[in-house]
């Protein structure tokens, strides 16, 4: 179609709409114009020079896109190669330095709880370990009922221990309190104290999150402590951690960089909605630690993020805590030593020349005895026979 016809049809396209009756509106929907045909450029002509520029440019590209491709699989198919170990050397007592787990502190919780006993039951906890047959002591275990009843938190007969308001009388240092007494009526020594508490009564400044989880992960690795982590309205106890190198070839690597790994702390839960073990990053527990009230945040329900207290005044009182035996000290047997006799010189000599004296004086008589015994008999003879 020349440009002629095309004005021409236009021209017969305004007549027929000036012609259109507008009360009628199907007359109105007219969608002519947009099936129009449109012109279409048409591709700028390249001399051979132009077309050979764009060919070279062209193979330039792809060749450089297949030399990356070639590169990347080359380095991919050298570093397989060059990072497999072979010939491993660890042992259980180097892998015992990065993942800690001691059964016993699992075998000492108390669970399930009661509603709203998990303070009380990580008391428990720690106690059973560091002194009943359940941990390392060698005591009876002792349950959280005879616990609540010894210390005088309900007594035997009366409400169920469900019914016990718990929550309105268990904070950190009922939880401390508990722990001595526990240990006073039983008749051994223990200590309880702030492992870190980042604000409010009984901080402790100079402790950070590198210094407590190097102390945290210290006593996991002995038997002398047990630890009570106080997070948003709830107490458990952290029994373990496993220290997971960054790089996977150094799963089974005798040394690792442990400033390159991320520590996961294995916590022993007492309430029975959530599973045995809640296991968090300490990033995540440290984070939860260092909030400043009126900020906290839930580390067993991580999804729901950094939330703000109703109230704008007040402590955070997130902490971990720890609760440590102390052997008494062995009693030391003295063994009485008899001290040397010291003689003077001179008094020595004394004695000495006496006991010489003696000698020969003893020696006289006896000759003397010795020279007048014949004398003696021969005298009696004579005067016999006179």
């Amino acid at each position: 179609m020349n440009s002629n016809q095309t004005d021409l049809h236009e021209q017969q396209v305004v007549e027929n709409t000036e012609n259109i009756d507008t009360t009628n509106t199907e007359q109105l929907l007219d969608f002519t114009n947009m099936f129009k045909t449109q012109k279409v450029a048409k591709p700028k002509l390249l001399n051979r020079q132009q077309q050979q520029q764009q060919q070279q440019q062209q193979q330039s590209q792809s060749q450089s896109q297949s030399q990356q491709t070639q590169s990347t699989e080359e380095q991919s198919n050298k570093s397989v190669q060059n990072t497999v170990p072979r010939n491993l050397t660890i042992t259980q007592e180097k892998m015992s330095q990065r993942r800690c787990l001691d059964v016993r502190r699992w075998y000492s919780l108390s669970r399930p709880q009661y509603q709203r006993s998990c303070g009380i039951s990580s008391v428990v906890t720690c106690w059973n370990y560091l002194f009943s047959t359940l941990g390392v002591g060698n005591l009876n275990p002792l349950s959280q009922e005879e616990v609540i009843v010894s210390l005088g938190l309900t007594s035997e007969v009366g409400p169920h221990f469900n019914d016990v308001e718990f929550g309105s009388f268990s904070g950190n240092m009922s939880l401390i309190s508990w722990f001595k007494n526990l240990c006073r009526l039983h008749k051994v020594q223990g200590r309880a104290y702030f492992l870190w508490k980042n604000e409010g009564d009984f901080a402790t400044p100079g402790v950070d999150r590198d210094v407590a989880l190097q102390k945290l992960t210290a006593g996991l690795k002995t038997d002398k402590v047990s630890f009570i982590y106080h997070a948003y309205d709830h107490y458990f106890c952290p029994i373990g951690y496993e220290c997971t190198p960054n790089k996977q070839v150094e799963a089974f690597a005798d040394e690792i960089d442990y400033n390159d790994c991320q520590y996961w702390i294995i916590i022993a839960e007492p309430a029975k909605p959530y599973p045995m073990f809640t296991v968090r990053k300490w990033v995540d527990i440290a984070q939860d630690l260092e909030l400043k009230y009126p900020q906290y945040m839930n580390i067993r329900k991580m999804d729901e993020g950094i939330k703000n207290y109703k109230y704008e005044k007040g402590v955070s009182q997130h902490c971990i805590m720890a609760f440590e035996r102390i052997d008494p000290k062995p009693k030391k047997i003295i063994e009485k030593k008899e001290k040397p006799i010291i003689i003077n010189e001179e008094v020595h000599l004394e004695k000495t020349n006496q006991l010489n004296q003696k000698v020969e004086i003893n020696e006289q008589i006896h000759q003397n005895t010795e020279i007048l015994d014949p004398l003696i008999n021969n005298q009696l003879k004579q005067n016999d026979q006179l």
